[in-house]
């Protein structure tokens, strides 16, 4: 077995340059749904089957293979294993590493044991960073290496996260990444520790010396540093000394002077050096390693985050380890790269990881890329649930649930449980290995904890401790989500709501999408009137460092059945198939392109307003999407303008998508977007200007075909800056009309437009004389509909409600699978699981209200008053004129306009209560233009159906 340096991209760490791969084929015996609770004995094994590693279980095809499709929450595994699985294979130790220290690295597995002929070396139960076994004295020549690997949910103090949630990153069983021998002197560096100080213009480098040998020993430490992924080049002086080393380890200090030609790292410019650290012993023998590193300074001032000395607005995305084809996480900087540069192309400059941790590789490439990074601990929900399993002796410390009595454990706060120090052990791996990387600026326990804040607040202090204080900390993500609290020493503040839950109050909201089963009527965007004026300044007025807004959006699209054939790794999208089975079974699967189509520009333009409402915000830290990129569990939640590939829907560009994305944003902020003609649009137009400099210049703004003007502006970095006020008189007008506000700075790419509808002045209803306007369908009404008469039916929504939904303006939040039975099980009703509109927009009937064929915002109060009707006995391939469009597990007809021919006579049916919004400039106007259809020779539906038929579709 050759002996060679591993290839690794610059910017990857690396502790020897004497290496041995042990990729290749391993053989392989299974024991399912067993621990390494018992330690097995060897000779019971039996190794009858092969894998190739670095891979997992599932890639090798090993395991039960998976016949059961009828799984709607989440992806399927093809093969699925959980229990103990035994790697062996022989390895060959060359002769010139006799007399050195030896490590079994493994960069990334689950719960391990190592033997080496036959005598256990021992186990690691860490998910997070490279598991190293040092292989004592073990000579030159043949041995035989066994590795258990025990991916039991239950039986690891982890409990659950996206370590091993079965929806995203799979529950997987194997070994990833670096499977390696690695060779150093018994004189070695095992630590290496960069301070960057940007007043300065240095970096302390902190090494930590091992004695393996025992006696005093002598040597030299060389350290070459350089930049390496940027145009401009800087290479500081080199930096050189001797040392003596009496201690089992001690640890020494370097400085490294970059004085005035320093090259900073930030989103803008992710400039990095790479330092060469070459130990010398008096004996001959060495050791070189390699770190990355940045000189970026991330903090916070007050309420927002700072990047070297500029402040910052996170425009995070959410990241559940969502990559169906392996079901586990890129190993390869190359892969991380070209994911991070899809999301830096949708503007994000922020990941949260929840309740994982990335490899390496994501660090090295978020470097590379500019991105700001927060891994998380696994840990997710009710903390004490991670006890259950754990065996330890002072069992009255339940540490993280004993603030509920009620369990009858008694906290003593002197004591720490396993579980609390799993965690903190966990997190000094993770800083350890990840800690140099410029792009981990954020570090938080988990998500949505809840549990003992003295075991919290003492994690993070001895976290922060521990790390020398060298980025920002916090208790958790959205933790204790009704009754939010920052944490005491916490650096920022992840929520949902500042304060605690109020149910029809919205001040202390930080975002403006909920579950109803959360937030009263799905919170902001589906309750209120639309305006571009929302903001969550109220929320932020008793805060004292930087709010993030937690899982912005939500918004649900319609699936799309062309992506099921992409599954072609271990995940198998059932789900999906089982979605496209039912709608082909209503009669409706020619249309998932339009319902796709529809949900999908409605879904962006909701994304829109919620992330412009925190960029609008004066002082707000940022938000983390969820999601950028579709969800595939908790009862499926497709999410994304991204599908689970990272690949683009087409329903919005990245472009269009940076219009409310990005560093700098233009802001109109008005009142309503539905308009009276003749009557003044009133703008107020803003710069948000969170890019590295101050701007200046003029900024254009036209109103597409009434007028166009322009301002001198000035914006300094870091603020949100007044440009001017657009005052315009609209034009009187006899019909409605939709145009655009566009606005853009002069000589740059940057631009923002909003629609808006203009009505003529609100009139009382005229009825033409021909028409019957009713709210049921009485003996008298069908008579003379069936003699010809043209009927305007609003039904009563009390006589619909069996046989309807509920009016949602918003899509469907996250997944309807899921949080129907979560408003079920709290006693709150429901949502009505829609996704939007799909419009018939050329259709005479809307001649005076104008539209698109999604849902926009001049929607809002006939959406807001409707039930739409279920017509799944309509006759087969009928369409209404405006249909409501149902979420994938019910598949509804929805009919919210419909129309039909009974007899010699015409009727248009409207779900949406007209005379409720009457008043409404729009309603005054969707109202009129519906009547005026109904009485003119344009009304002529095109499907027929008895008037036995038509009660029965509609009453049921």
């Amino acid at each position: 077995m050759a002996c060679f340096s591993k290839n690794q991209p610059n910017a990857l760490s690396s502790d020897s340059q004497e290496i041995i791969l042990l990729d290749g084929s391993w053989k392989l015996a299974l024991d399912s749904n067993k621990s390494l609770k018992t330690i097995p004995v060897l000779s019971d094994l039996k190794f009858d089957s092969s894998v190739v590693l670095p891979g997992s279980l599932s890639e090798n095809k090993k395991g039960t293979l998976n016949n059961n499709h009828e799984v709607w929450g989440n992806l399927s595994l093809l093969y699925s294993f959980e229990g103990t699985a035994y790697y062996q294979r022989t390895i060959i130790i060359p002769a010139n590493w006799n007399d050195k220290r030896i490590v079994f690295k493994m960069e990334r597995t689950r719960k391990t044991a190592v033997w080496i002929d036959g005598k256990l070396i021992g186990t690691n139960p860490y998910l997070s960073t490279a598991q190293l076994y040092e292989l004592k004295n073990l000579k030159p020549g043949k041995h035989e290496l066994i590795v258990a690997v025990d991916n039991m949910v239950k039986e690891h103090p982890a409990g659950r996260s996206h370590m091993n949630e079965e929806s995203t990153q799979t529950n997987w069983n194997g070994i990833l990444g670096q499977i390696q021998l690695e060779a150093t002197p018994k004189i070695f560096i095992s630590k290496i520790r960069v301070f960057p100080n940007l007043k300065k213009k240095q970096a302390t480098l902190e090494l930590t010396l091992n004695n393996n040998i025992g006696n005093a020993q002598k040597g030299k430490i060389k350290i070459i540093t350089t930049s390496f992924n940027s145009a401009r080049k800087h290479t500081p002086k080199q930096v050189v000394f001797d040392f003596t080393i009496n201690e089992s380890n001690e640890k020494v200090e370097a400085t490294i002077v970059f004085g005035e030609k320093m090259l900073l790292w930030d989103e803008f410019n992710p400039t990095l050096y790479q330092t060469k650290v070459f130990l010398e012993l008096e004996n001959g023998d060495t050791q070189q390693l390699e770190r990355s590193f940045g000189m970026r300074l991330f903090t916070q001032n007050k309420s927002q985050f700072v990047i070297n000395r500029n402040t910052t607005f996170l425009r995070g995305k959410h990241d559940a380890c969502v990559f169906p084809l392996t079901g586990y996480a890129p190993m390869e900087v190359k892969e991380w790269v070209r994911v991070f540069k899809i999301a830096k192309n949708y503007g994000i400059n922020h990941y949260r990881f929840h309740t994982w941790c990335p490899p390496e590789a994501a660090f090295a490439a978020a470097d590379l890329v500019g991105i700001y990074l927060q891994p998380e601990l696994p840990c997710w929900g009710e903390l004490d649930a991670q006890e259950k399993g754990v065996s330890f002796k002072d069992i009255n410390a339940v540490a993280f649930g004993s603030e509920k009595t009620k369990k009858g454990k008694k906290f003593n706060s002197k004591i720490k449980t396993q579980a609390e120090k799993y965690f903190q052990k966990d997190s000094e791996h993770i800083l350890d290995d990840y800690g140099n990387y410029a792009s981990f600026v954020m570090f938080a326990l988990g998500n949505e904890l809840k549990g003992n804040v003295e075991v919290m607040e003492r994690l993070v202090d001895e976290i922060r401790s521990y790390d020398s204080n060298r980025r920002l900390y916090a208790q958790g993500s959205n933790n204790n989500f009704r009754d939010p609290k920052k944490g005491k020493n916490d650096d920022y503040f992840t929520t949902v709501r500042t304060s605690a839950k109020t149910w029809e109050n919205y001040d202390n909201n930080t975002r403006i999408s909920y579950s109803r089963a959360d937030q009263f009527d799905g919170g902001i965007v589906n309750h209120l009137r639309p305006t571009t004026r929302t903001n969550f300044s109220k929320a932020l007025q008793n805060t004292k460092v930087p709010i993030i807004g937690h899982e912005t959006g939500q918004y649900s699209y319609y699936p799309d059945y062309n992506e099921i054939k992409k599954y072609k790794g271990v995940t198998k999208a059932w789900n999906l198939q089982l979605g496209e089975k039912l709608l082909k079974e209503k009669g409706m699967y020619k249309q998932w392109p339009d319902f796709f189509k529809a949900t999908g520009k409605w879904a962006s333009i909701l994304y829109c307003e919620d992330m412009e409402s925190g960029i609008r915000t004066p002082g707000f830290g940022g938000f983390q999407l969820l999601d950028l990129q579709d969800y595939p569990g908790q009862g499926t939640a497709i999410v994304g303008p991204l599908n689970t590939f990272m690949e683009s829907k087409r329903t919005i560009t990245p472009k269009k998508w940076r219009e409310f994305s990005a560093p700098i944003t233009i802001l109109g902020e008005f009142d309503q977007y539905t308009l009276t003609a003749g009557e003044e649009f009133l703008a107020d137009i803003n710069i948000a200007n969170y890019s590295n400099k101050n701007l200046k210049g003029k900024l254009s703004w036209s109103v597409k075909g009434i007028g166009q003007g322009e301002f001198m502006f000035s914006s300094k970095q870091g603020m949100i800056s007044n440009a001017g006020q657009i005052k315009i008189k609209l034009p009187n007008l006899k019909e409605a009309k939709q145009t655009t506000l566009y606005l853009k700075l002069n000589g740059s790419k940057i631009i923002k437009s909003y629609p808006l509808w203009i009505y003529p002045v609100k009139k009382n209803i005229v009825i033409p004389e021909n028409v019957i306007v009713s709210k049921e369908l009485d003996d008298s009404t069908l008579r003379k509909l069936e003699a010809g008469g043209r009927i305007l039916l609003i039904p009563e929504h009390d006589a619909i409600k069996e046989n309807s939904v509920g009016g949602l303006f918003m899509t469907e939040f996250w997944s309807y699978k899921m949080f129907y039975k979560i408003a079920v099980n709290k006693g709150v009703e429901p949502s009505p699981g829609t996704l939007g509109l799909l419009i018939d927009d050329k259709h005479k009937a809307l001649k005076g209200f104008p539209t698109e064929y999604h849902t926009n915002w001049q929607w809002w109060s006939a959406v807001h008053n409707s039930r739409p009707i279920i017509l799944d006995d309509a006759p087969n391939g009928y369409k209404p004129i405006v249909q409501s469009i149902d979420n994938m597990w019910r598949s509804h007809k929805l009919g919210t306009l419909f129309e039909f021919k009974v007899g010699k006579g015409s009727v248009l049916v409207s779900s949406i209560d007209l005379t409720a919004i009457e008043n409404t400039i729009e309603g005054n106007a969707l109202y009129q233009s519906l009547l005026h259809y109904v009485g003119s020779n344009n009304m002529k539906p095109k499907t027929e159906i008895k008037a036995e038929e038509l009660i029965r579709l509609i009453y049921k």
